[in-house]
């Protein structure tokens, strides 16, 4: 099935469901990744959408793009849409699956990876920061690809590098600054706080 066809039948066979897909995926501010994460949902309930019993699996799924609200938006955003534009597919799931296993398995706080004040003090260097951040979360930070490894490394660089000060304002609950970069999610989403 194509994934219109998917929608629609998963729209007319489960149509609470259905809603609360949409609401999950207002969750997440840019369009590109939403639109990404809502194709992947659709291929993902792809075999459950003819019956009604499946229909556990469908709120499984749906949990999981709820997982959005639970965490800070601008953490889990900013690395999936990163990752969405520099890594293929494969990486890109594995990477989603990868930060929600963190999220589900630690507290609220400890799953918050960007928002690390080690990041903006220099103290630290970022190895330690990633093994940390996964440590936290319950998984040994030498299980996970490298690749993913590098993503996470990247976005460290961009963050120290572009959009420092929006994160320092953003933890001290002010708006985010009007003359950071372009590479700045938080400018280029436009989110009003």
């Amino acid at each position: 099935m194509t994934l219109v066809e998917i929608e629609a039948k998963f729209k007319i066979n489960f149509e609470e469901s259905y809603e609360a897909c949409l609401e999950a995926l207002k969750l997440i501010k840019t369009d590109e990744l939403r639109e990404e994460m809502k194709s992947k949902f659709l291929k993902t309930i792809e075999p459950y959408v003819n019956s009604f019993y499946h229909k556990d699996h469908i709120v499984y799924e749906i949990k999981k793009l709820k997982y959005f609200g639970f965490i800070h938006n601008a953490d889990i955003e900013f690395y999936l849409q990163y990752v969405l534009e520099n890594y293929d597919e494969e990486t890109f799931n594995r990477f989603y699956s990868t930060v929600y296993e963190i999220g589900l398995s630690s507290t609220s706080a400890a799953s918050r990876i960007c928002h690390n004040s080690s990041w903006y003090s220099g103290k630290k260097d970022k190895e330690r920061i990633i093994e940390e951040t996964f440590r936290n979360g319950h998984l040994l930070a030498n299980t996970f690809e490298e690749e993913i490894r590098k993503c996470i490394e990247n976005v460290i660089e961009i963050e120290i590098d572009y959009i420092n000060e929006c994160q320092k304002k953003s933890l001290k609950g002010e708006t985010y600054c009007d003359n950071c970069s372009p590479l700045c999610l938080e400018k280029r989403i436009a989110r009003e706080e």
